[in-house]
């Protein structure tokens, strides 16, 4: 049969936008197959990133525990310098029902418990946890004795310090001596160090 020019026309007529043709489907597999390959490729690097950030705030939160529980010790090897009228009576304090530790224990002249946590810089963990602390203690000395709360650190942010005395919290703040900070490594919060200028003689 013979094909006239309009129906020629027709035949080889350009497909329509829209439209699905062998070659538009290949195009389109083939950027499907870029586009899953650049997916995964993506995700295997921020899921590389994230790792990467989990085990940074893994080691310095490891570092951050070890910096107090230097500060920690070397408070208690010198607490009738900075807590007079204090005995130790335990660290790494552990409860029965419960796998939390509070830092420090020390009793007072009135036979008086203190459950102490120890901070580079107090914040709002730091008040829940010595409040579970004490709670724990209250119970397992089923309320026969007095246990207060204490919270020592370098630093006391403002927020912290209206938290505890807006709600009668009940918390003692003891700022630690600068001094100590040594005994943990812990570097100076003085970025620039005044510098003696010595003047000249001629």
């Amino acid at each position: 049969m013979a094909v006239t020019p309009r129906q020629r026309t027709k035949v080889f007529q350009p497909a329509q936008p829209g439209t699905c043709t062998p070659r538009s489907l290949s195009r389109w597999k083939m950027k499907s197959r870029r586009f899953r390959l650049q997916s995964h490729v993506e995700f295997r690097r921020l899921h590389s990133l994230e790792q990467r950030r989990r085990k940074m705030n893994d080691l310095d939160a490891r570092e951050g525990f070890a910096f107090e529980c230097h500060i920690r010790d070397f408070y208690a090897a010198n607490l009738k310098r900075y807590k007079p009228g204090h005995l130790v009576s335990q660290r790494e304090v552990t409860y029965k029902t419960s796998r939390i530790r509070a830092d420090l224990r020390t009793v007072d002249q009135h036979d008086v418990i203190f459950e102490w946590e120890f901070k580079i810089e107090a914040d709002y963990s730091s008040i829940g946890q010595i409040m579970a602390y004490t709670a724990h203690a209250k119970v397992e000395f089923n309320f026969n004795r007095t246990v207060r709360s204490v919270i020592a650190a370098f630093e006391f942010p403002d927020e912290i310090r209206m938290a505890i005395e807006v709600n009668n919290l009940g918390i003692e703040m003891v700022r630690l001596p600068g001094a100590i900070r040594n005994a943990g490594h812990v570097p100076s919060l003085l970025t620039n160090p005044a510098v003696l200028e010595i003047p000249s003689l001629k």
